[in-house]
C-alpha cells in the first residue's frame, strides 16, 4: 500500500497520469490509499472549479484519517522544519504525518516539499 498526495488523484483525474505508470499500477491493483486531508483537497478543489468526478477516484482508495498519532508526528515535523526557518504548509505536514504513522511511501510530484520530512519516504507517480 502507499499513500498519494493529492497532486496524484488530480493528475488522474484530469487524465494526464501515466497510464503504466507507477500511480496508475498501484491505483488499478487498489494497493492506493489517501488521507483525510486528500479527500479534503480534492473535494473542494473539484467544488471550486466544478470540473471533476472525484468520487471516480475516491472509489478506488482506501482513506485513513489524520489520528491522534499522525497529529503529533506533524507537529513534531513541523515545529523542526520552523525552528530551522523551512516552514512547510499545514496539509503537506499533516499528509506526512499520516504516511509516517502507517509506515507507507508517499507518491508525490511535490518532492520540494516533502523531501525535507524527516524519514518519509518519496516514490514518484510515473
Amino acid at each position: 500500500m502507499i499513500l498519494a498526495d493529492s497532486d496524484c488523484a488530480i493528475d488522474y483525474l484530469r487524465g494526464r497520469a501515466v497510464l503504466g505508470g507507477f500511480f496508475v499500477t498501484q491505483l488499478m491493483n487498489n494497493q492506493v490509499a489517501v488521507s483525510t486531508i486528500t479527500v479534503f483537497e480534492l473535494l473542494f478543489g473539484a467544488q471550486i472549479r466544478g470540473r471533476f468526478d472525484v468520487e471516480s477516484i475516491l472509489a478506488r482508495v482506501a482513506t485513513l484519517p489524520v489520528s491522534e498519532v499522525s497529529a503529533r508526528l506533524s507537529a513534531e515535523e513541523g515545529s523542526r522544519l520552523a525552528a530551522s526557518g523551512n516552514r512547510l504548509d499545514t496539509p503537506d505536514l499533516l499528509i506526512a504525518g499520516v504516511a509516517l504513522e502507517h509506515g507507507l511511501s508517499l507518491v508525490t510530484r511535490n518532492r520540494r516539499h516533502f523531501g525535507r520530512i524527516n524519514g518519509l519516504t518519496l516514490l514518484d507517480p510515473d
